[in-house]
C-alpha cells in the first residue's frame, strides 16, 4: 500500500492512477515499470486577443484565466484545457493593454467556450495625435513626443494646435492663426503643404488647422534655419505632410462647440482615396446667447479636402473659406477679415531618385468694414523637380529646381493693380554622415516683375549635428535667408518697386539631454534682419532692420501614464526704420513666456489634462492717430473701452490663463467613441492685445481676447473593413 503522502501531482491524474493500481498484484518486493496512457482533456476555453478598433491581433500577451497563466501566439490566439467550471475572471497582465470592462467567463463542463478579447491601449502613450519628425541630416527640427500630444487642453483634437506650444514661437494675440517665429512678422514664416505654399496653416481665429487631422501624417517645424527646399521666408518654415491613404476602410465623424467634421477613407485598385470636410457654427451659438453683433468675434469657416494615392504618387485638393471680425484701426469700429483658397497639387515619381511636384493654387484675402476696403488675390501655378540620392556610403546629395508664376491682383476702393511675379529658384545640398553630421545647402532666388528692376540673391546655410552618446545631442546652424517684401508694398506704393529682397542672418546652437523618460532641450539664437519692407509712421516705405536674440528651454518627463512638460522662453526683439539708428521694441515682443502642462492617463480610458500659460504683455507703442494705445474695442461687449494706463507704462497687461480637459475613450470591436470637455481660459482673464490683419499696417488696432470657453466634443471612428 502506498502512503497518501507519497503521491504528488494533479489531483485528477492521481485519482486515475490509483484506480488503475487497484487491480495490480505483486509477489514480494519488486521494481516494476508501468506506462499509463490517458486521453488529454478537451480544450474548454480558447480565444483570440485583438486590438479594439483596428482588430489587429495581439501576440505574446500574457493572460491570467482564473489561476492559469497563458501567453498568446503570433496570431493572438490562446487555448486552455481542463479549466474548472464556474465563473472565471480573465486578467491582462501586460500593463500596456486593458479590456474595456470586467471580463468574467462562465465555464461549463460539457461545452467549449470561444472568447474574443477586444483590448485597448492603456494610457496616452500609445494614442497617436501628432508626429513631429526630423529628416536626418539638415536643419534642426523641434521634436514633440506622442505622449506630449495627447490630452493637452486647447488642442480640440487638432494636432497642429500643438504647434503653438512648441519652443521658438511667441504667443499670437487672441491665439489666432498667425505664426510669430523668433521675432519674425507673420509673413516671415513659410507655410507649406507638402512643400507647396498655403495662405495659412490655421483658420482665422486659430481654432483648427486648414487640414482635417486624419489627412496629416506629420508636421515639420523649423524655428530658425530651414532646408533649402523651402523658399521665400526669412524666419522659419512649417510643412504639413499629407497622409498616404488607402490602407483600410474607415470613417470618422464628430462635433464640438466650434465646428463639426467628417472624414472617410477607402482602398481602391490603384491605391486609395480619402475625403474630409468641416464647418464652424460657434458664431450661431454666440448669436443665440449674446447678440448677432457680438457673435462676430467667433471664426466662421469651412474646409474640404480630397486626396488620392496612385501607386507611389498622389493628388491632393484643398478648399477653404474664413471670416472673422476684429477691431478697426481707429479702435472704435469693426473690421471684417476674410480669406478663401483652393489648391490642387500632385506628386509624380519620375524614377528612383527624381520626383515632380506640380501645383495650381488660388487665394484671396479681404478687409472690409470701418476701413477702406482692400483685397489681395493670388494665382500661382508652379512646378518643382527634386532629386535625392547617395554619393557614397557616408554622403548624400539633394538638388531641385522650382519655377513659379505668381499673379497678384491688389484692389483698394476703386483702384486696382495687377502684376505677375516670375520666380526661378534652383537649390542644392550636401550632407555627410560621419560621427559628426555636416550639412550645407544653398538656394538661388531670381525674381522678375514687369516694370521693376530684377532681384536676385543667394541663400546659403549649413550646420552640424553631433551625438556623442545616446543621451546627448548637440547641434549648430547658420545661414542667410531671403524673401520678397509684401506685395501690398511692391505693387501699391511708388517706392515699393525699388524695395530689395528682405534678408535675415541667423545663428543657432543647442543641445538635447536625456532619453524618452526625461529630456531637457536648450536652444539659443541670434537673428538680424535687413531691408525689411514696411510702412513707416510718416507714411513712407523703406527697408528697416531688426535685431533679435533669445533662449529657449523645454523639459519633459514621462512615466507610465503621466506626462509633464515645462517651457520657458526669453526673447528680446528690436526694430529700426533706418540702418544705424536706435530701434524701438518689436510690436509683438514678449520677453518672457512660460507654459506648464500635465496629462494623466487613468483606468477605463479616462484622461485628465491641465495647461497653464503666461506671456509678457505686448509693448505699448504709438499707433496711427494717437500717441499711445489708450482705447481698445471689445467685440464681445460691442463697446470701446478706455484703458486708463499710466503715462510711463510701457507694456500692456500680461496674458495668463488656465485650461483644463477631461476625456473618456470607449473602444469596441469595430468602432471607437471619444467624449471630452475642454474648458479654455478657466478663470476668464481677457487682456488687451494687438490685432493682426495680414495687410502689414504700420500699427495695429487693439481688442480683448476670448472669454472662458467650455467646449464639449464627441467623436466616433468606425473600421468597417479588415485591418491592413
Amino acid at each position: 500500500m502506498i502512503a497518501a503522502s507519497a503521491w504528488s501531482g494533479p489531483a485528477e491524474l492521481i485519482v486515475a492512477v490509483q484506480a488503475t493500481l487497484a487491480g495490480c498484484r505483486l509477489a514480494g518486493p519488486a521494481t516494476v515499470q508501468q506506462r499509463w496512457r490517458f486521453e488529454a482533456p478537451p480544450i474548454n476555453v480558447a480565444g483570440q486577443a485583438r486590438e479594439g478598433g483596428t482588430r489587429a491581433p495581439l501576440p505574446r500577451l500574457q493572460l491570467l484565466v482564473g489561476d492559469r497563466l497563458v501567453t498568446t501566439d503570433a496570431d493572438g490566439r490562446f487555448a486552455l484545457r481542463n479549466v474548472a467550471p464556474g465563473p472565471t475572471p480573465i486578467r491582462v497582465l501586460d500593463p500596456s493593454w486593458r479590456p474595456p470592462g470586467e471580463l468574467l467567463l462562465e465555464v461549463t463542463q460539457d461545452r467549449r467556450l470561444e472568447v474574443e478579447l477586444w483590448l485597448v491601449p492603456e494610457g496616452p502613450r500609445d494614442e497617436l495625435v501628432a508626429r513631429y519628425t526630423g529628416q536626418g541630416a539638415g536643419a534642426q527640427l523641434h521634436t514633440v513626443e506622442l505622449s506630449e500630444a495627447v490630452g493637452i487642453p486647447g488642442t480640440l483634437g487638432d494636432p497642429l494646435r500643438l504647434l503653438a506650444a512648441s519652443p521658438g514661437l511667441s504667443r499670437t494675440p487672441f491665439d489666432a492663426g498667425w505664426l510669430l517665429v523668433r521675432g519674425g512678422d507673420p509673413d516671415d514664416t513659410g507655410l507649406f503643404l507638402d512643400g507647396v505654399r498655403v495662405p495659412l496653416i490655421y483658420h482665422l481665429g486659430g481654432f483648427t488647422s486648414v487640414l482635417h487631422p486624419e489627412m496629416i501624417e506629420a508636421l515639420r517645424f523649423w524655428p530658425g534655419v530651414f532646408p533649402a527646399r523651402y523658399g521665400d521666408a526669412i524666419s522659419g518654415a512649417v510643412d504639413l505632410v499629407p497622409s498616404r491613404v488607402g490602407g483600410r476602410s474607415r470613417a470618422v465623424g464628430g462635433f464640438n462647440l466650434v465646428f463639426a467634421h467628417a472624414f472617410a477613407e477607402t482602398p481602391t485598385p490603384w491605391g486609395g482615396i480619402a475625403v474630409a470636410a468641416r464647418r464652424s457654427y460657434l458664431d450661431g451659438i454666440l448669436a443665440a446667447v449674446l447678440s448677432p453683433e457680438a457673435a462676430g468675434i467667433a471664426p466662421r469657416f469651412w474646409d474640404v479636402q480630397a486626396r488620392a494615392s496612385i501607386g507611389e504618387g498622389s493628388v491632393t485638393l484643398l478648399g477653404l473659406s474664413d471670416a472673422i471680425d476684429a477691431p478697426s484701426f481707429s479702435g472704435d469700429g469693426v473690421l471684417q477679415l476674410a480669406q478663401r483658397a483652393i489648391q490642387l497639387q500632385a506628386t509624380v515619381p519620375l524614377g528612383p531618385i527624381v520626383t515632380a511636384r506640380p501645383w495650381l493654387a488660388w487665394n484671396r484675402h479681404d478687409v472690409t468694414g470701418d476701413v477702406i476696403p482692400q483685397s489681395i488675390a493670388e494665382l500661382y501655378p508652379g512646378l518643382r523637380l527634386e532629386g535625392l540620392g547617395p554619393l557614397s556610403e557616408h554622403a548624400q546629395l539633394s538638388t531641385g529646381l522650382e519655377v513659379q508664376r505668381r499673379h497678384f491682383t491688389l484692389q483698394r476702393e476703386e483702384q486696382s493693380r495687377a502684376s505677375p511675379i516670375w520666380t526661378v529658384e534652383p537649390y542644392a545640398g550636401l550632407s555627410t554622415h560621419t560621427p559628426v553630421t555636416l550639412w550645407s545647402e544653398a538656394r538661388l532666388h531670381a525674381v522678375a516683375i514687369p516694370d521693376q528692376p530684377p532681384r536676385s540673391a543667394l541663400s546659403p546655410r549649413g550646420g552640424l549635428r553631433w551625438t556623442p552618446s545616446p543621451w546627448l545631442q548637440l547641434h549648430a546652424a547658420m545661414g542667410q535667408l531671403h524673401q520678397l517684401p509684401l506685395t501690398t508694398l511692391l505693387l501699391a506704393t511708388p517706392d515699393g518697386r525699388y524695395l530689395a529682397l528682405e534678408s535675415s542672418e541667423q545663428l543657432e546652437v543647442g543641445g538635447l539631454l536625456g532619453d524618452r523618460r526625461a529630456q531637457l532641450q536648450l536652444d539659443g539664437y541670434v537673428r538680424r534682419g535687413h531691408q525689411l519692407g514696411e510702412i513707416e509712421l510718416d507714411g513712407s516705405v523703406d527697408g528697416g532692420e531688426s535685431q533679435t536674440w533669445g533662449l529657449e528651454a523645454t523639459g519633459s518627463a514621462h512615466r507610465d501614464a503621466l506626462d509633464l512638460t515645462a517651457l520657458y522662453q526669453l526673447m528680446r526683439a528690436d526694430r529700426s526704420e533706418d540702418p544705424g539708428t536706435r530701434g524701438e521694441t518689436w510690436l509683438f515682443e514678449q520677453p518672457h513666456r512660460v507654459e506648464l502642462r500635465i496629462v494623466q492617463g487613468l483606468p477605463r480610458g479616462w484622461t485628465l489634462g491641465a495647461r497653464f500659460r503666461y506671456s509678457s504683455g505686448f509693448p505699448r507703442l504709438p499707433i496711427e492717430g494717437q500717441p499711445t494705445p489708450d482705447l481698445a474695442y471689445d467685440l464681445l461687449l460691442q463697446r470701446t473701452v478706455q484703458l486708463n494706463l499710466d503715462a510711463d507704462q510701457d507694456r500692456l497687461a500680461p496674458f495668463h490663463g488656465l485650461d483644463l480637459r477631461i476625456a473618456r475613450r470607449l473602444v469596441l470591436r469595430t468602432w471607437q467613441l471619444t467624449a471630452s470637455l475642454d474648458i479654455q481660459n478657466v478663470y476668464n482673464r481677457r487682456v488687451v492685445e494687438p490685432v493682426i490683419t495680414g495687410f502689414g499696417e504700420a500699427r495695429p488696432s487693439y481688442g480683448f481676447g476670448l472669454p472662458v470657453l467650455p467646449i464639449f466634443a464627441l467623436e466616433g471612428t468606425s473600421w468597417p473593413g479588415p485591418p491592413p
